[in-house]
């Protein structure tokens, strides 16, 4: 009887049919454009299941998580018994980091690390690169990162790039030689933090299977049948994770099409599809020909492009369909003409055939071309979408959410730390967190590590006190949080992360259109959590999970981070054409950008001569007017041109490139500053004025570097390996006759585990030797370090200031290339099927012509200067060692590395002179000498304690040493202690040798696992610690600090949402929040020491001696409802209602209500509404009202307060007497400061959203504001009290008007945008007590922000004759003195009068010169007076 045949296989064509029930052999089904590879795939699987295969031993991989979901959604229609859950399908990066974190300990990694996104990442690069010191226009982290994620697809670890001599000459061919070191510490700051980047989720994934021989084998038992899609586009990880994976069963089927690979340039191998039968020899082989989709001459045409590559699998693609339209040849002339003809033909045939806009599609090479194509389409007012990436997730608040998140599952997520620490802000500035960072990096901890030990510092300066305090709370806010996991729900916990953070409570007090619009994106994530913590609760109702596999923020956190616009769905783009990359297409999209910078700043500054210079002596003198001008200018350029040569003929291959490459950077910063004549303010620029020397100065800088490489290598049969370069760098940075450097290398490597006499040799897997040489240069120095530089300064030789210029810079001109050139001879082996594997390296490197800023004789007025001079040597042996195996249920995996290092200088010059360097702390000090290592500690050796006169009698001491201090050796014996004759080597920072080994056991279910790295021999010089003892002074002191902060929080809400009829949508909230912190604080410090290492204050017996304790409280308690309703998103209403209260007030007056409302109306969206979106794409109008309650005051600023202390005096025996103090008086009534606003708002948008305006009027009143009182009389003998004593109202409007366009220019899009804003405001006091309006105060009508001074209105140019001769009368005897020329006094003294002055310009001169030359003294005048009036006698 014949069976009947499964409703699965129904509606398959023979190729598709066979490739579906042939599922228990490894299969490639070669799948062209069209032909149902995805119903193939689905149909298989679910085959499978009914066939008996449990649907857990099946593995999925396909390219998107939509695409999953999809297949997910087909096969559970297929098999409707909800199977198909149990399903391991997803992307690569979605599967393997959920096997990540459930064996993330055996690799090294908290199960709940975070997944860094790019952002994370680039920020961490150029972390690396400021601490290294190197030069970021070079290793740019968007270019360090391309490059780590090539080497991680390629599973090359920091480790494997380091030895690798070939990496290394690439990266200094690219200028680049520090990035394998950038590679190593990107990746141990990675582990550090608990993180991952995406390409590690693959290489981390390789690592544990590789690793870890129980997991692997746990899975390849579980992963009986594997399935992956698009595998044309893997990668070497992921095809190194299939082949592990399926060792045991090698049932493995992959889908894809070689014709259709296009991701070589992420790292895709073409290679893994056209290998996979010799991969999987007895695989069957699957074509599907046939194609469903598209027209015969589509299919005939593609086939004629697909026969000309050269690598490819033979299929020959038809179709049965229609012949259809024959291919049309579009010649336009421009992009925008192409995009004409290309929208106005899709309108066309989409109305034609009736079909949606989301019916067609318009794909692109590049994102630049489809600015033509949406100008367009909006032209037209088709509705369209674009695939660009992540964009919801790009949005501020949003990642600044998440960065919360994260923080709260990972603490140790650096990123994450630095992000939001001080967002909102909290009073922790960059100089702050920079100190966090740098302990952390010398501690080689965490961030959040690091605060422990930062808020254990002692501190004494109130505001470190207070940033200190600001920092706890953080932590502790970031810890309730953490605990609030275990309490809440996922959207409960999302919402308090939210609130409590502060980031919903900073955009409502913003209270803009942009804030309102992050709310709605803080809505809309905290909606996510929502949707995935119901999806999950119906799964478990529906017994398709476990109770205990409820939604956690680490399962929704992780499907956020891997999440991409591909895998969205938004209802409201449905019906829209979309846009996209060929690659985006396929789910990625590749972008490349190249340019340079510029920047200009310039700033032209007068002060007119009426203004007088500060100070009440000059309130009624013209001053001399000032001119400046400032200007600021930088410019960088790069070129880079590249000729590739690959050719493999046979087992011959070859491979050679060419490069040139060549930037320019420069900087100019100029001040001029000039004065003129008191009361001439005609020239209002530098021009005509003196010129200021001491202010005037023009820098200029610039750097220029080219560089060009030639390169070739051979292999033959990946068994004889060649490669050499040569290449040639110059810097501006060297003198013309030595800027150019020239750098060969070259590398051999023999394969001898291929030769015939060892291939036989079965207990060998693989033996290689490998031998290089290379040489590297060094131009790490300033810009113009080979040139004599001279300052500039003002000095009195006796007759004034005069400006001199001195020499600042020693000229070089023999300055040039540091070389460094490295031997290397490694040796790999690996034995036993890979059960025993070591890698042994010997190195011996000189560095010759060694760059060294040196001192020079203080004589010649400088301090040091950069030269050429010595060499020296390092020399090494790097081993590792590795192994693995398994014994029935037992299995282990062990790794070993052992290295050393030698350094030591060669020379220093012609006399092998010491180099002395002191560091930044007092008292340290670093050696370079001949025969030792670089940067020897260079110290005076300490050697114990005076503990008594005697002692310091008989040893040499400082002048200032007491009992108590430090005793230092005499090393030079003569019996006096010098600090720099007396210092002596002590050790150096580079270790004997490192090491480091780990081990993994397993048995059964138990695993064991242990990581050990250190280093031996090494010593390290605690400068901080010498500091802080002050161990070559003369004190030294212990200091023990504790502060304890304890918050705690609580919040309660229910809510309510649902829509009605359709269009009308409510939600309603109410709740309640309290919140307490309490603060504790001790310290105590205590001189004399008793031993050097003293760790307790008991140690310390001096007399010297401080206790120090405070604390404070503070509770606030809250209940508040939030009411929505919108009708059609047309008709907007929000009503807010806070009442709240603060201990922070007396009793009386703890409670404020503060209610608000907000209403919006889209006159754009009305029906009567027919204007042309075209002319007018958007009306909205806007108003709204709230109350805001302000708290932010003292703890306890409503209570008198009563201090203690000693004072420094003694009254008869009993010692120094105490105190107590009564604070200031306070104001018993304090209360809330209530703040209102009022705002009405307009949003409009013309020409398709072209032209936007917004425009705004408001009213914000603020009441009851908590401020000083008026100023009490300074008899009184106290400060004056805060209290709600003033009211004030800001009132004002902004608009904003922007355009927005794009051009072609040069052949590619241009995209700009022009915006425009302008806005007033003015605020006033309202309400304030002082009617005599005293100006250090506050007072009715006064508008903050307002000058008061004189008002000028001119220049006096002419004098009335009646007001001369008021002062002046007729007929009385004038004479007048001047020392310039007389004419400038002749309209006051008359005709008949008598002047003293010049008869010549530029005679004037100082009293005591015209004294001297032109007898400017008080005989002069009165003999001239005496003249003038016929006396015989006057008194002057």
């Amino acid at each position: 009887m014949e069976s009947k045949e499964s409703p699965i296989l129904q509606g398959l064509n023979p190729a598709q049919r066979a490739a579906v029930v042939n599922y228990d052999a490894p299969s490639l089904i070669i799948a062209g454009a069209g032909s149902g590879k995805t119903r193939v795939l689905t149909s298989r699987i679910a085959y499978m299941i009914e066939q008996g295969v449990a649907p857990f031993n099946i593995l999925a991989l396909t390219f998107t998580n939509k695409a999953a979901e999809q297949m997910r959604e087909r096969i559970a229609q297929m098999i409707p018994d909800n199977r198909s859950r149990y399903i391991r399908m997803g992307t690569f990066h979605s599967v393997f980091s959920r096997i990540l974190r459930d064996n993330a300990e055996r690799i090294g990694f908290p199960q709940s690390f975070t997944i860094y996104e790019p952002s994370d990442c680039k920020n961490l690069l150029k972390t690396i690169v400021k601490e290294l010191n190197l030069d970021d226009t070079k290793y740019k982290p968007a270019m360090l990162a391309s490059r780590i994620s090539y080497a991680k697809n390629c599973l090359v670890t920091p480790g494997a790039y380091l030895a690798n001599a070939g990496a290394a000459a690439e990266d200094r061919r690219m200028q680049i030689p520090e990035f394998g070191n950038i590679y190593n510490i990107y990746c141990a700051r990675c582990k550090r933090n608990g993180a991952m980047d995406f390409d590690d989720l693959l290489l981390q994934t390789n690592i544990l299977l590789r690793d870890c021989p129980d997991v692997t084998a746990r899975y390849q038992e579980q992963f009986k049948y594997i399935l992956v899609d698009e595998y044309q586009d893997t990668n070497y990880a992921q095809y190194v994770i299939i082949r592990r994976l399926s060792q045991l069963h090698s049932k493995v089927c992959v889908v894809g099409d070689d014709a259709q690979s296009i991701y070589s340039f992420r790292g895709a191998k073409i290679e893994n599809i056209l290998s996979f039968k010799k991969d999987f020899p007895n695989a069957m082989i699957f074509k599907l020909e046939q194609n469903y989709r598209s027209t015969r001459t589509i299919v005939e045409a593609a086939n004629s492009v697909i026969e000309r590559n050269s690598k490819r699998m033979e299929k020959k693609c038809f179709s049965e369909g229609d012949m259809g339209e024959k291919i049309r040849v579009l010649r336009a002339y421009t992009d925008r003409e192409e995009a004409e003809m290309v929208v106005s033909d899709l309108r066309d045939k989409v109305r034609a055939a009736g079909d949606e806009w989301a019916e067609a599609a318009i794909l692109y090479r590049t994102n630049n071309q489809s600015q033509a194509l949406e100008d367009a389409l909006r032209r037209k007012g088709i509705p369209y979408r674009i695939y660009k990436g992540n964009s919801f997730y790009d949005h501020k608040e949003i990642k600044d959410l998440l960065a919360y998140i994260r923080l709260v599952i990972n603490p140790r997520d650096d990123e994450a730390f630095k992000r939001i620490v001080n967002y909102p802000a909290r009073g922790i500035g960059d100089t702050t967190v920079e100190r966090i960072a740098l302990l952390a990096k010398a501690r080689n901890l965490s961030m959040w590590e690091a605060v422990d030990a930062l808020t254990a510092e002692p501190v004494t300066d109130p505001v470190q006190k207070t940033i200190v305090r600001k920092v706890a709370e953080f932590v502790a806010l970031v810890r309730g949080l953490s605990l609030a996991r275990a309490e809440k729900g996922l959207y409960d916990l999302g919402l308090e992360i939210a609130t409590r953070s502060g980031i919903i409570g900073a955009y409502r007090a913003e209270n803009t259109p942009e804030a309102t619009s992050a709310l709605d994106n803080i809505e809309e994530l905290l909606n996510s959590m929502q949707l995935f913590n119901e999806q999950r609760e119906a799964e478990i109702r529906a017994g398709e999970r476990q109770q205990e596999e409820r939604a956690t923020i680490e399962e929704w956190l992780q499907g956020v981070m891997l999440m991409t616009d591909m895998d969205k769905d938004d209802p409201q783009d449905r019906n829209k054409v979309t846009l996209m990359t060929v690659h985006s297409a396929k789910g990625l999209e590749y972008k490349f950008t190249a340019g340079g910078d510029y920047y200009s700043y310039i700033r032209n500054y007068y002060r007119p001569s009426y203004i007088p210079l500060r100070g009440h002596k000059y309130y009624d003198d013209l001053s001399a007017p000032k001119a400046q001008n400032n200007m600021n200018s930088y410019f960088h350029w790069t070129i880079s041109n590249q000729l590739s040569f690959n050719r493999t003929f046979g087992d011959h291959s070859v491979n050679a490139v060419a490069v040139y490459e060549a930037e320019k950077q420069g900087i100019q910063t100029s001040q001029i500053v000039g004065t003129g004549t008191a009361g001439d303010d005609k020239i209002r620029t530098t021009k005509g004025k003196t010129i200021d020397l001491t202010e005037t100065y023009n820098n200029k800088y610039a750097y220029t570097f080219a560089s060009w490489l030639v390169r070739a290598q051979y292999s033959y049969k990946g068994r004889y390996m060649v490669s050499a370069s040569i290449r040639g760098d110059g810097s501006s940075r060297f003198a013309p006759n030595t800027r150019w450097g020239y750098f060969p290398a070259a590398s051999v490597g023999w394969r001898m585990s291929d030769e015939s006499f060892l291939r036989d040799v079965k207990w060998i897997d693989d033996l290689k030797l490998r031998l290089s040489v290379g040489v590297t240069g060094n131009a790490q120095i300033g810009n113009s370090e080979y040139l004599q530089l001279y300052g500039s300064t003002n000095i009195d030789l006796g007759n004034g200031l005069r400006p001199q210029v001195y020499p600042s810079q020693i000229a070089n001109p023999d300055l040039g290339w540091e070389r460094n050139t490295q031997y290397d001879v490694g040796l790999d082996l690996s034995f036993w099927k890979g059960t025993l594997g070591l890698t042994a390296d010997y190195y011996y490197s000189k560095t010759t012509d060694m760059l060294f800023d040196v001192p020079v004789s203080s004589v010649s007025g400088l301090t040091s200067s950069n030269v050429n001079i010595g060499s020296m040597q390092n020399k090494g042996i790097e081993l590792a060692l590795t192994s693995r195996r398994s014994f029935g249920d037992f299995s282990y995996a062990f790794a070993a590395n052992w290295s050393l290092n030698r350094n030591k200088v060669l020379s220093l010059g012609d006399e092998n002179a010491d180099i002395i360097k002191e560091s930044s702390y007092a008292g340290g000090y670093y050696l370079t000498r001949v025969g030792q290592p670089v940067g020897c500690y260079y110290l005076l050796v300490q050697d114990g304690i005076f503990h008594n006169q005697e002692e310091l009698d008989s040893y040499p001491h400082f002048d200032t040493t007491t009992i108590g201090d430090f005793r230092f050796v005499d090393a030079n014996g003569n019996g006096i202690l010098e600090k720099d004759a007396d210092r002596v080597i002590v050790g150096n920072y580079m270790p004997d040798f490192y090491y480091g080994f780990s081990v993994n056991l397993s048995y059964k279910g138990f695993d064991l696992a242990a990581n050990f790295q250190g280093v031996y021999g090494n010593e390290i010089l605690n400068l901080e610690r010498r500091y802080l003892l002050n161990m070559e002074a003369s004190s030294n002191m212990m200091k023990e600090s504790l502060q304890l902060t304890t918050y705690i929080a609580t919040n309660a809400y229910a809510e309510f949402e649902d829509t009605f009829a359709e269009k009308h949508y409510f939600k309603a909230l109410a709740g309640y929040n309290y919140e307490q912190q309490d603060y504790k604080s001790t310290y105590s410090e205590r001189n004399g020491l008793l031993m050097p290492d003293a760790d307790n204050i008991n140690f310390a017996l001096g007399d010297v001696m401080s206790i120090t304790a405070g604390g404070s409280r503070w509770r606030y308690v809250g209940a508040f409802f939030r009411f929505n309703y919108a009708y059609d998103d047309r008709y907007l209403l929000e009503v807010n209602g806070r009442y709240d209260g603060s201990s922070k007030f007396p009793n009386n007056s703890q409670w404020g209500f503060f209610p608000s409302a907000s209403a919006a109306w889209r006159v754009s969206q009305e029906k009567f509404w027919d204007v042309s979106p075209k002319a007018v794409s958007n009306l909205k109008l806007r108003a709204s009202y709230g109350a805001l309650g302000n708290q932010q005051v003292s703890n306890y600023l409503y209570l008198q307060t009563i201090g203690t202390g000693t004072l420094n005096y003694l009254f008869d025996d009993s010692g120094k007497a105490s105190y107590a103090s009564v604070s200031d008086p306070m104001s018993s009534n304090l209360t809330w400061e209530t703040v209102y606003t009022y705002n009405l708002g307009l949003d409009l948008s013309f020409l398709q959203n072209r032209l936007s305006f917004t425009g705004d009027f408001f009213i914000r009143d603020t009441k009851d504001m908590l401020t000083q009182s008026l100023t009490l009389p300074s008899v009184y003998g106290a400060a004056t009290p805060t209290e709600n004593c003033a009211d004030l109202r800001t009132k004002g409007w902004e608009l904003s008007i922007t355009w927005r366009d794009q051009f072609k220019l040069g052949g590619k899009p241009f995209h700009y945008a022009l915006t425009g804003q302008i806005g007033d405001y003015q605020t006033e006091i309202t309400k304030y007590n002082n009617p005599t309006k005293l100006f250090d105060s506050y007072y009715e009508g006064k508008k903050l922000g307002e000058i008061w001074g004189y008002r000028v209105e001119g220049l006096f140019r002419d004098q009335p004759q009646s007001y001369q001769e008021s002062v002046l009368p007729a007929g009385i005897a004038r004479y007048g003195m001047t020392s310039g020329l007389p004419v400038t006094l002749q309209g006051l003294v008359g005709e008949k009068g008598f002047i003293h002055g010049h008869d010549m310009f530029g005679f004037s001169a100082p009293y005591t010169v015209l004294d001297k030359e032109f007898g400017y003294n008080g005989e002069t005048v009165a003999a001239e007076v005496k003249k003038l009036l016929g006396l015989s006698l006057i008194h002057i």
